[in-house]
C-alpha cells in the first residue's frame, strides 16, 4: 500500500478539540495549521496515485479548492467519499 504524505515544518500541526457545553452540545473548534497550507499543486503530484485507488476520503480540514480538483482526478476512475458532517 502506497501513499503520499507531505511534512511542512512552517506551519504547527492541525489540531482539533471537541467541547460539550451544560446541556451536552457538542462543538468542534479546529486550529488547522498545516492542513490550511495544503496547495493544489501538491494534489497535482499525487494524481497517479489518485487515479489508482479505489477510494479516496476528502475532508474539508484543507483548502476547498484542493478538495475540489482531488474529486476533479477522481471522477470517473476513483470512488471518493466527502466527509462534511463536521461542517453543517
Amino acid at each position: 500500500m502506497g501513499g503520499n504524505f507531505w511534512f511542512d515544518p512552517s506551519h504547527p500541526s492541525g489540531v482539533a478539540l471537541i467541547t460539550v457545553d451544560e446541556a451536552g452540545e457538542n462543538a468542534i473548534v479546529v486550529a488547522s495549521g498545516a492542513n490550511m497550507a495544503l496547495e493544489e499543486v501538491e494534489i497535482l503530484r499525487s494524481q497517479t496515485a489518485i487515479a489508482q485507488a479505489k477510494l479516496i476520503l476528502l475532508q474539508l480540514e484543507i483548502p476547498l479548492a484542493t478538495v475540489e480538483l482531488a474529486a476533479q482526478l477522481a471522477f470517473n476512475r476513483t470512488y471518493a467519499k466527502l466527509n462534511y458532517k463536521h461542517y453543517l
